[in-house]
């Protein structure tokens, strides 16, 4: 995260920092978990002793290195470990950079709140100074740190567009062997598992881009807390500079129509549902 300086959790209130410890932590046992996952279909594919789920792999190391098969088979399935720590590298990198935006996100709200901390009369506060001064230098912080946010998203999509369509292409893979295997009715309980963490690691993707985009909308909303009717004529332009700036969600969008949220993960449910309702239909006639 070097795009960003982050700030320390303590400096946001009591409040804001149980909030992010408490998505911390459910973010740190999914992870866990998610990988525990990973390395038991891995295990299994290891120490499983069926050759129909590798017949080919098996087919073509017999048919180039009869010798060395048996090892290579074995070296094969021990790379299963790494294959699954390399598939769900990409999404724990976003994870990683989306929320703790998020976070950074509602420390910056709270300091939004505590420009409407002061106790004076409203009517005479648009004639002192130091609290207009003391709102301008605020307005022009809030101003930068979100700057701070756009620049970070950036960096963010220009680490992600060289990996996001072998991601895709991957799990248009994953689901086109998923439906040839209940097609062939050689489809077991390790492509089960393997199906259950692959789904949990694409939603587990989008809905880290989905809440930064969710939370980074309730920005806007949060400038309507301070009373601006106290403020001078130079600060309500800086608040309508910075209304502009939130109008537009901070979203990981690589183009108009690909966008990591929810919307993403309806579309990937529609397109299974399609893929698999056609080989179904063409097992049923077949048989």
């Amino acid at each position: 995260m070097e795009v960003i300086d982050l700030w320390e959790i303590d400096s946001a209130g009591e409040e804001t920092k149980q909030r992010i410890t408490r998505e911390s932590r459910r973010i740190n046992m999914f992870v866990v978990t998610n990988t525990i996952l990973g390395v038991t279909w891995a295990t299994t594919h290891l120490l499983s002793h069926n050759p129909t789920e590798t017949v080919f792999v098996r087919y073509v190391f017999h048919l180039l290195f009869p010798i060395q098969a048996r090892f290579l088979i074995v070296f094969f399935n021990l790379m299963f470990y790494l294959a699954v720590l390399t598939m769900v590298a990409h999404a724990y990198q976003t994870i990683y950079t989306t929320q703790h935006v998020k976070f950074q996100i509602y420390m910056y709200k709270t300091l939004i709140q505590k420009m409407t901390d002061r106790t004076d009369l409203e009517e005479n506060l648009i004639y002192d100074g130091d609290y207009q001064e003391l709102t301008e230098s605020s307005l022009k912080f809030l101003i930068n740190r979100h700057c701070d946010f756009i620049r970070c998203r950036d960096n963010a999509l220009l680490q992600m567009k060289n990996l996001i369509v072998p991601f895709t292409l991957g799990a248009v893979v994953i689901t086109t062997s998923f439906a040839l295997s209940l097609l062939q009715d050689a489809i077991s309980w390790r492509s089960c598992l393997f199906g259950v963490w692959t789904l949990l690691t694409i939603t587990s993707l989008i809905t880290a881009g989905h809440t930064l985009e969710d939370e980074s909308e309730k920005m806007l909303a949060s400038f309507s807390i301070p009373k601006w009717y106290t403020w001078n004529i130079k600060n309500r332009k800086l608040l309508l500079t910075i209304l502009t700036n939130t109008t537009r969600p901070i979203s990981l969008k690589f183009t108009d129509s690909f966008t990591i949220n929810y919307t993403l993960l309806v579309f990937i449910a529609k397109a299974l549902y399609s893929i698999l309702s056609v080989f179904l239909s063409t097992k049923i006639r077949k048989d």
